[in-house]
């Protein structure tokens, strides 16, 4: 199958596994907030290799798409996932193993058995994203993809997985899970799909800091400075704290980041460089930039704590509450409730079409990202996918 930026072609699954990383590791790409949720387009490349491997059609794809996304809804809505020490891939899996077996058409049995084979040898461990991150934080969700994708094949050349995976004894319910139930799959929630409940990064950043780093660019647009500051005090949801606040007894990784894993996992960091340069882009982690000891003086200004209030209505309303002191004695007050592109505040088509040139554009060129997108635009009627495969090939710094 393809990779993107090259010519040749490698395996289904390690295609996948590669294609899903670049999606994966800017950590730029949607999220589903959910404690049991995750960045639902991990599994995108999955069905990329099986619509390729089939010859399928762009609403074929888009058919696969759609079950892998409200699958990984379904269970994200159901299973507290994070809260159990586990790792949001668990779910990829499975739902690859889904849209994968919508997208090809297996009958109900050989989808069973898809998702038997994607979930039993892939229960991802938290320990991935807590503490200082490695590299792996960016291939763990492409590697349960990648596991799903082939379950896929297996099954529908007739191979079987366990059959009871999930219920059964030392199955996922006794062992991971507890036992949860996944009758609303496919239901709107509010008259929204699950992509459509997916929420949409502006800038290069973990999810839960968007709203948060917006305020402190805004604020660099404004002319403050860092000097200007005494402190800086972030009130939000708890696992905004856990997450990239410190709260998993890593205040000392999330204050000093060493690798690029941990710095677009730390809040301080992110506000922090937000406010120096008036953005949070890719080369915000560098290791010149997140290295940087000019920085540190502003990041130890910075703290971060659960607001309990915030907390027990984060999944409908996430939000971030910010208390500015400066040094000449003012006060400034922020809240910010909904970050931009998330369902409550949407991103319209125009900031999103503006994030994929600003992506594509410096690597490919305008022409190549312009092809690209004109693709794109008419994925529901490609008899095949592949003129977006063509266009995907090109896009390297030599095209």
């Amino acid at each position: 199958m393809s990779v993107v930026g090259l010519t040749e072609r490698v395996s289904a699954e390690i295609g996948a596994f590669a294609n899903a990383s670049m999606v994966r590791y800017l950590d730029y790409n949607d999220n589903y907030l959910r404690t049991g949720g995750g960045h639902t387009s991990d599994l995108i490349a999955t069905l990329w290799a099986l619509a390729e491997l089939r010859g399928a059609s762009g609403s074929d794809f888009l058919v696969g798409l759609q079950a892998g996304y409200e699958t990984f809804a379904a269970l994200a809505d159901a299973v507290p996932l994070r809260d159990r020490g586990w790792d949001y891939p668990l779910f990829i899996g499975i739902a690859a193993a889904v849209g994968g077996a919508a997208l090809l058409g297996l009958n109900v049995e050989q989808t069973a058995n898809a998702i038997a084979m994607a979930v039993t040898p892939a229960v991802p461990l938290g320990v991935t994203r807590a503490g200082q991150l490695s590299n792996w934080k960016g291939l763990a969700s492409p590697f349960s993809a990648m596991t799903g994708l082939l379950a896929v094949r297996l099954a529908a050349r007739g191979i079987t997985g366990p059959p009871r995976a999930i219920e059964g004894v030392r199955g996922l319910w006794s062992l991971v899970t507890g036992e949860f139930s996944v009758d609303a799959l496919g239901r709107p929630v509010d008259g929204l799909s699950a992509a459509e409940r997916s929420a949409y990064k502006l800038s290069v950043a973990e999810f839960n800091a968007q709203g948060a780093v917006r305020e402190f660019i805004k604020l660099h647009d404004e002319g403050l400075k860092p000097d200007d500051i005494e402190s800086i005090r972030i009130g939000t949801y708890f696992i905004a704290w856990s997450e990239i606040g410190g709260g998993q007894d890593d205040h000392a990784q999330k204050w000093d980041p060493r690798n690029r894993e941990t710095a677009d996992h730390s809040l301080p960091y992110m506000c922090a460089v937000a406010l120096v340069d008036g953005h949070v882009q890719a080369a915000s982690y560098l290791p010149e930039r997140f290295g940087d000891p000019s920085l540190r003086p502003l990041i130890d200004k910075i703290e971060v704590v659960e607001d309990p209030d915030i907390t027990a209505h984060w999944t409908r309303r996430p939000a971030h509450d910010i208390t500015i002191r400066l040094v000449s004695g003012e006060i400034q007050h922020i809240r910010v409730d909904f970050p931009r592109g998330h369902p409550g505040n949407p991103a319209t088509q125009a900031e999103l079409v503006d994030k994929f040139k600003a992506q594509v554009e410096p690597v490919a060129g305008v022409r190549a990202s312009d092809d690209l997108l004109a693709v794109l635009a008419d994925l529901d009627a490609l008899r095949t996918l592949a003129p977006m495969f063509d266009a995907l090939r090109v896009l390297n710094p030599a095209s």
